[in-house]
């Protein structure tokens, strides 16, 4: 599983991409933060550099962050999980609660797929393998980024990276949130603080849906942005990094 870290610092931030992005998607977003955490991030199974070994749920990738926790003698951090991410960073609180200074759900949330949702998933997989991965992954990065999104060379560049992707990866990160289960019980017995970043026009992660968990979790920081869609470390870099910076220094000095 490739990585990337940092310096040691006194705190560190743990980054987990969303399906069909990798660990570069936060490079801009990042930048000047190294001067004051550690900064890590991951590439999952079967995207960015990470290779896939047969079918992986994301227990089993949270697992393989722990694993790398442990390698480089990490006992404390932040996770910002998005989309995919934060499903991989619940399970991952959920199998090792211990490590959690705080937890960051940026345009993600903890339930379970509804029955059209997972068929709409499988369905995916099989384009996918069936050699249909380019015409789905324009498709995908069209819907989860606004029409009048300014930046289009971006979208563009994160369409080719994706379409270079093993398909086994791309179909399996459908399949392994397809048949993860609900998690909402890990938010309700936190210790620690949740910070929800929710977009008002997020296609992928509808308003409503994101307003059924923010009440779950003892101490929560819940943000809407107006006008927002499911990129919001894109759409609105500036605000989006104001917010998660407060939020990573109120978990230093957060008490329980």
């Amino acid at each position: 599983m490739h990585y990337q870290l940092t310096e040691a610092k006194e705190t560190t931030l743990l980054f987990i991409h969303g399906f069909c992005e990798d660990s570069r998607m936060w490079q801009y977003f990042l930048r000047g933060w190294k001067e004051d955490y550690q900064l890590l991030r991951v590439d999952l199974p079967g995207f960015g550099k990470s290779e896939l070994n047969g079918e992986t749920s994301l227990a089993e990738m949270a697992r393989s962050v722990e694993k790398i926790l442990r390698q480089e003698k990490i006992d404390k951090v932040i996770i910002i999980g998005h989309s995919m991410g934060g499903y991989v960073s619940l399970a991952f609180a959920e199998l090792f609660p211990g490590y959690l200074r705080g937890l960051c759900l940026f345009h993600s949330h903890p339930f379970a797929d509804s029955e059209e949702n997972k068929k709409l998933r499988t369905r995916s997989a099989e384009l996918v393998e069936r050699g249909g991965q380019k015409v789905y992954v324009r498709g995908l990065f069209q819907k989860i980024f606004p029409e009048d999104f300014g930046n289009k060379k971006l979208v563009e560049k994160m369409i080719d990276r994706a379409s270079a992707y093993p398909a086994a990866g791309i179909a399996n990160g459908q399949r392994a949130m397809r048949d993860r289960p609900d998690r909402s019980k890990v938010l309700r017995d936190a210790n620690f603080p949740v910070q929800f970043i929710i977009g008002t026009e997020d296609s992928a992660v509808p308003l409503e849906q994101s307003l059924q968990m923010s009440h779950l979790p003892a101490t929560a920081d819940i943000q809407i942005l107006a006008g927002i869609g499911h990129m919001g470390m894109f759409e609105n870099g500036g605000l989006t990094r104001k917010i998660l910076r407060e939020f990573t220094e109120f978990c230093e000095s957060f008490a329980g």
